[in-house]
């Protein structure tokens, strides 16, 4: 799809993971062409018709799968269905769809502005689309704009004032800002890899977190130009842990989700108070033993006064109390992330397990966290992961992907791939992972969940199943609405392989409960490399990869995927699945989508004078060889290291498919970026380290738009 909008030039990563390059733009050429929608992206995204259609429910600021809005006293949903590329309005009174719109791609996220506005990330091109409520049921919703932005469109949020909403780009990572009202670009920023979620705080500081690399990026609306990282990676705790296990420095992955909390405590003496250790403190109880000591009786000296209170456990002879004066509430603003805490092993600690080695401290190499930041002070503010209470690692939440704040009662709402539940979680607690207070069935594929403290109910969007669940909050059924509009997007081999590859707690898949996606989140990779029996191994990229690159594995030699999943599965110490659930799992690998270009990256990049001259230093120097036609391979094993000449350190060509998209590099991630690679003269890649440096840098380009 051709998406133009107003000229914006900008810094952003040519490659999302490599760190440096030009910036994907959204410039429009006089005269220039267009495939479709030209008049969109130009088209104002302001409101034409106030005072008509729905309005926002609460003050949400963040996107989500689903959102909430309020029409002539009904509630209604705001759905992204990705699946059939469709925005429906769901009536959740009514509990029936009641009318939709055809998106122009597979929409991620919806969020409604203040003005009923609804704006939609476009998770498989590289733009946004603003809607506007129409008032007619039948046809709730008109495209009133297009605005461009860097591919893989995901996460959405607007300030408090709405003058500002920014939008994440998962692939060509970035953090781009429009101004509220027409969407006029304001900036792009290049951020660290893979980000997902973004929310706006009062201070203008935008908060991107990542699915890879354990980091939250501090975006200045006022000054984009110098992004802050924060580390949220962690260390393992228990008390049975030994210090070299304490040392020890996690990575994090699963981020796709952030929110705001405001924490209320009673007053004392002011200042941030510790958060609650695991959770509330039960109410005491009076105590049941018949030998506990009683109250004393009350003194005969005075008769008491009838009318007066009951005063448990003091004489009445004693003087009278002065009320101490009311203190003021303490309130503290945090960040909390979802995400899971990585321990992926390393060459100082050999295992026999493959991917990881053995709990550590009683920690998983995947444990769920929350972790908590300080918004002014830019700092993480939580250190250690703990283990689960008494081992139980049943419904852990492996892939947390929504989340909702119910600011009332300061409790969390967090949906759960993998398991299908929300959990519901105490916000005050140190890590509210493990202050689980109620956990919900949901429909499958929980990626959306939005709250109406007003009414009471937690909302979720089940993609899988097609599905809302109205969930109340304060006790009741659940009520699932059928939101499947006739046309079946997702055959069933395909939706029981994908189903399969999400699948957590399946001991067919793996013994400790981790799914194809923890590795893999949405088919890509979780930038880790692992211990294994054999060596470290890097988590390859799946998407746009499998097709045609045949034999599987970095030294496996498998001819099928379906011979290559059954015996990584028994690696990972699963029983085994069935011969047609392999199929559907391999076919759901094998058609998972290419990360999408932005048509601003391909114009500049193949206008680049250094995009020819890389092309023919890839083929002049033999690249291709192995790596056939530049993206392909040559079906073949390689030795890649000096000294190591055995069979058993040849490892397979693999795919070089958005290779700038996938650091680190090798089978054993030696090199942290295609710089590193490209420059190292031990290497086995041909003779880049002795190229000069402007051929070398336009082969790096040239690889970066594979």
């Amino acid at each position: 799809m051709k998406i133009v909008t107003a000229t914006m030039t900008v810094g952003i990563l040519a490659a999302a993971a490599i760190g440096c390059g030009s910036a994907p733009d959204a410039q429009v050429v006089p005269g220039e062409q267009v495939a479709s929608a030209p008049d969109m992206s130009r088209m104002s995204c302001e409101r034409q018709t106030t005072g008509v259609g729905f309005v926002r429910e609460g003050k949400v600021r963040e996107g989500s799968a689903i959102a909430l809005v309020r029409d002539k006293g009904k509630l209604l949903g705001i759905v992204a269905d990705k699946d059939s590329k469709r925005i429906n309005v769901v009536d959740l009174d009514g509990a029936a769809v009641q009318g939709s719109v055809t998106a122009g791609g597979a929409p991620e996220q919806v969020l409604v502005l203040e003005d009923g506005r609804v704006v939609a990330t476009i998770a498989d091109g590289s733009h946004i689309e603003v809607y506007e409520p129409t008032g007619d049921a039948a046809k709730p919703l008109v495209l009133r704009c297009t605005r461009e932005v860097p591919a893989g469109a995901f996460g959405v949020a607007a300030s408090a004032d709405g003058s500002k909403i920014a939008v994440t780009s998962a692939y060509e990572s970035a953090l781009t800002v429009f101004e509220g009202n027409d969407l006029t670009l304001k900036s792009s920023v290049a951020v660290p890899r893979s980000p997902r979620g973004v929310l706006i705080d009062g201070d203008g500081k935008a908060f991107v977190s990542h699915v890879v690399g354990g980091r939250i990026t501090v975006v200045s609306l006022q000054d984009p130009t110098k992004p802050r990282v924060i580390d949220t990676r962690v260390r393992a705790g228990s008390q049975d842990a030994q210090n070299l296990d304490l040392a020890l420095v996690r990575s994090g992955t699963q981020a796709y989700a952030l929110a705001s909390v405001e924490i209320t405590r009673p007053g004392g003496g002011g200042g941030e108070r510790p958060p609650v250790v695991g959770g509330p403190a039960a109410p005491i109880q009076p105590s049941k033993d018949p030998k506990a000591p009683k109250a004393p009786p009350p003194s005969t000296n005075k008769t008491p006064n009838p009318d007066a209170p009951p005063m448990l456990g003091r004489s009445p002879d004693a003087p009278p109390v002065v009320a101490a004066p009311v203190q003021p509430k303490d309130t503290s603003t945090r960040l909390i992330i979802p995400m899971v805490s990585v321990d992926p092993g390393d060459p100082a600690r050999p295992t026999r397990l493959y991917y990881g080695p053995p709990p550590t401290a009683g920690v998983a190499k995947h444990a769920p966290i929350a972790v908590l930041v300080d918004p002014a002070a830019e700092k993480s503010l939580s250190t250690h992961v703990l283990a689960p209470t008494n081992g139980q690692r049943s419904g852990e939440c492996l892939m947390p992907r929504a989340m909702a704040y119910r600011q009332s009662t300061q409790k969390l709402y967090v949906t759960c791939l993998g398991v299908d539940l929300m959990l519901e979680l105490d916000a005050r607690a140190v890590d509210p992972m493990r202050a689980v207070t109620r956990r919900f069935q949901l429909p499958k594929g929980p990626t959306g969940v939005a709250v109406s403290d007003e009414r009471g109910v937690a909302v979720v969007w089940g993609q899988f199943d097609e599905a809302v669940a109205v969930i109340p909050l304060a006790g009741g059924n659940t009520v699932t609405i059928d939101a499947y509009q006739g046309n079946q997007a997702v055959d069933a081999d395909t939706a029981l392989g994908r189903d399969l590859f999400y699948r957590s707690e399946d001991a067919r898949i793996t013994f400790d409960g981790v799914a194809c996606s923890s590795c893999h989140p949405d088919g890509g990779e979780d930038g880790v490399t692992w211990s294994t029996p054999e060596g470290m191994r890097q988590t390859p990229m799946l998407a746009g990869r499998l097709h045609g690159t045949a034999p599987y594995g970095w030294t496996r030699k498998q001819g099928t995927l379906e011979e290559y999943i059954a015996d990584t599965s028994t690696r990972l110490g699963g029983t085994g699945l069935d011969p047609q659930s392999l199929k559907s799992l391999a076919k759901f690998a094998k058609n998972l989508p290419t990360p999408p270009q932005s048509d601003g990256y391909q114009r500049r990049t193949h206008e680049n004078a250094l995009f020819e001259k890389g092309r023919e230093v890839f083929f002049a120097e033999g690249c291709a060889t192995c790596h056939v036609g530049g993206p392909g391979t040559d079906a073949k094993s390689h030795l890649v290291t000096e000294g190591a000449e055995s069979a058993e350190n040849e490892f397979d060509t693999p795919s070089l498919v958005r290779i700038g998209l996938t650091p680190p590099y090798f089978h054993d991630g030696r090199y942290q970026s295609l710089d590193d690679l490209l420059f190292d003269p031990s290497s086995k890649m041909g003779n880049t380290a002795k190229l000069g440096e402007q051929d070398r840098q336009a082969l790096k380009i040239y690889l970066e738009s594979l």
